[in-house]
């Protein structure tokens, strides 16, 4: 196992303190080199980020429910993505002998468009929230996806989700332009995934 204070996948341009998160290191010159898989780093006092692995498959999906509020997200996630795109996915844990799964992040390189990566669902524990745990998945994911060639990154949410609007655009991502908007002015893309389920479409460029 590896920490972010490890030498091991770990380029300095300066001396990094024990519990750098990847926004601290960046904001300090530090250029992070990740490793495809396998490795392990703090981003707080109490969770670690590692590879999504196949066997948090059953607990995510019994929880996933929950974490949305009840919406039903579990069908969004099926076994595949564990077994498939390990390591450009994420699970966030509980630094204590429990190692409590508390979030999560599933994102690919597209095939199609291999210049592009597309976040496809994140999740975190509502008891870890306001924390920094979402960004820290992100940038972990930009961070893997960069040195593949991506330089930009999609993802999409429901317009009735104000909350995940909010988070892109914090983030950096840009709204893309679609057929319609919303009564705030946002644009969205009318049956995007399927006949009546609308999306709020985004895209963020790694080189800004």
């Amino acid at each position: 196992m590896h920490s972010m204070t490890d030498h091991d996948g770990l380029a300095e341009t300066g001396t990094a303190p024990a519990a750098w998160t990847i926004m601290e290191a960046r904001a300090a010159g530090v250029t992070l080199i990740l490793p495809e898989r396998s490795e392990t780093y703090r981003v707080m006092t109490d969770v670690l980020i590692r590879n999504l692995r196949e066997e948090d498959f059953s607990f995510l999906r019994s929880v996933v429910n929950d974490w949305w509020g009840g919406r039903p997200i579990a069908d969004l996630m099926p076994r595949y993505l564990f077994q498939h795109f390990q390591s450009t996915a994420f699970t966030a844990v509980k630094d204590d002998a429990s190692h409590a799964i508390v979030g999560f992040l599933v994102g690919f390189v597209s095939e199609t468009h291999p210049e592009q990566a597309y976040i496809h669902l994140v999740g975190v524990d509502p008891t870890y929230r306001g924390r920094g745990l979402g960004r820290e998945l992100y940038e972990r994911f930009f961070e893997t996806v960069r040195p593949r060639g991506c330089r930009y990154v999609r993802a999409i949410t429901s317009p009735v989700n104000a909350g995940s609007i909010r988070f892109h655009r914090h983030m950096g991502f840009e709204v893309e332009g679609g057929d319609a908007t919303m009564p705030d002015g946002t644009s969205i893309h009318s049956n995007y995934s399927g006949d009546g389920q609308a999306r709020v479409c985004f895209v963020k460029d790694l080189t800004r």
